[in-house]
């Protein structure tokens, strides 16, 4: 029987890319942070957080892009560093 369980690598790996995550949004403009926060990590609608902060609806959105852009940068750089890293080749 197989066990489901995942094994210490691929814990150890799921770890650090949560961790490499979390530095990331961390590392992010408070403006932006804060949207990318409220909407997709704690559910607050766009609509909500818009009317919270006394700012147009387009602004917030443009704000959540710009986040989103930041995070698939800085995943696409660690990719990169751990490619450089471990030698790995494409």
């Amino acid at each position: 029987m197989h066990d489901p369980a995942p094994d210490a690598a691929a814990v150890m790996e799921c770890d650090d890319i949560r961790t490499s995550t979390i530095d990331a949004v961390n590392k992010l403009d408070p403006e932006l942070r804060s949207v990318l926060v409220a909407h997709d990590l704690n559910g607050v609608s766009m609509a909500k957080i818009a009317e919270d902060a006394g700012l147009p609806l387009s602004t917030l959105y443009k704000r959540r892009a710009k986040a989103i852009d930041a995070l698939r940068d800085a995943i696409r750089l660690r990719e990169a560093r751990e490619i450089s890293t471990y030698g790995v080749t494409l």
